[in-house]
């Protein structure tokens, strides 16, 4: 399981669970592990023939995030490219990038969120610096996110380097924003429905913003969107996948056995739901410390018998 922390953590907790009770022969290990951090030394070295990877890549496409889905992909290629007997492992992908991940089956999250800043700066980028006519859709929310989506994460990465060191914006992010400042609509209701930014919004005061402060004013809203949104989605994407899988697993049992084996997925070895280990510290100290930390602070003490 590779995703950020809390995603890869909380999906290896869950499917532990799931196949807590099943029996060994269709039994798994889930282990864990962060693409862009330690997936490639905790992790590949325990690859073998039949393990599956399943990993939940950002959205490449937005700047914030265009660095972090390539270091997700080098680490994924790593761990898939080792071999056994001509076999590697399994790789399952959950992306909301719709760039195809090479030798790897994937659900691409539907979403209809509106093109964030840097998806118009890197399509109107790719359209000047292409020379050539493209049909594009009449939404420009539609045409700013479907052309990135036609680029590799490598080559969407390096296309933001050039951006960065343009200074001067394209022309259409250059309308986009004037037709914002003026409250013109876009796409039909307005510079509201673009996560533009509310000081790009109500600005009005004709400044010439650089292509790469603009880039840089998106990186909070963008880092937002993939730790609250994003990667929740991915989260309950992999909970629907893996507890189908469970499912399956477990109504093998019964059908395979004429109902003699079966096991419920819901329970695990422990079957108490409150947790009924010991305090290492008794109330008595607990009390007293209050009470000292009470008495150093001035705060009135009640004596007891």
């Amino acid at each position: 399981m590779a995703d950020i922390p809390w995603v890869a953590q909380t999906v290896e907790a869950f499917v532990s669970k799931l196949f807590a009770l099943s029996y060994s022969s269709a039994s798994l290990t889930v282990m864990s592990a962060n693409p862009h951090d330690h997936l490639v030394h905790r992790q590949t070295h325990r690859v073998v023939r039949g393990s599956l990877l399943a990993v939940g890549r950002p959205d490449g496409r937005l700047y914030t995030l265009a660095a972090a889905e390539g270091t997700a992909l080098l680490s994924i290629k790593q761990a898939a490219s080792i071999q056994n007997l001509g076999a590697t492992c399994e790789t399952m992908g959950i992306t909301h990038n719709p760039w195809p991940l090479p030798r790897a089956i994937e659900s691409v999250l539907p979403t209809d969120r509106p093109a964030f800043l840097s998806e118009y700066i890197l399509a109107a980028f790719v359209k000047e610096r292409s020379g050539a006519e493209q049909r594009e859709p009449k939404d420009e929310r539609t045409a700013a996110s479907s052309m990135p989506a036609l680029q590799s994460p490598g080559s969407i990465d390096e296309l933001y380097e050039q951006c960065e060191a343009t200074l001067t914006p394209p022309l259409e992010v250059q309308q986009l924003l004037a037709n914002c400042h003026a409250g013109t609509n876009i796409g039909g209701d307005g510079c509201e429905g673009t996560p533009i930014g509310a000081s790009l919004c109500s600005s009005a005061d004709g400044k010439k913003y650089t292509t790469a402060w603009l880039l840089q004013s998106q990186r909070l809203l963008e880092t937002l969107y993939e730790t609250r949104y994003a990667s929740l989605q991915r989260l309950v994407a992999f909970f629907v996948a893996f507890h189908a899988l469970g499912r399956a697993v477990q109504n093998f049992w019964p059908r395979a056995s004429f109902g003699l084996l079966g096991y419920d997925m819901s329970r695990s070895q422990s079957m108490m739901r409150v947790a009924t280990t010991a305090s290492p510290v008794s109330g008595a100290m607990v009390l007293e410390r209050i009470l000292t930390l009470n008495g150093r602070h001035g705060v009135p003490t009640v004596a007891s018998d």
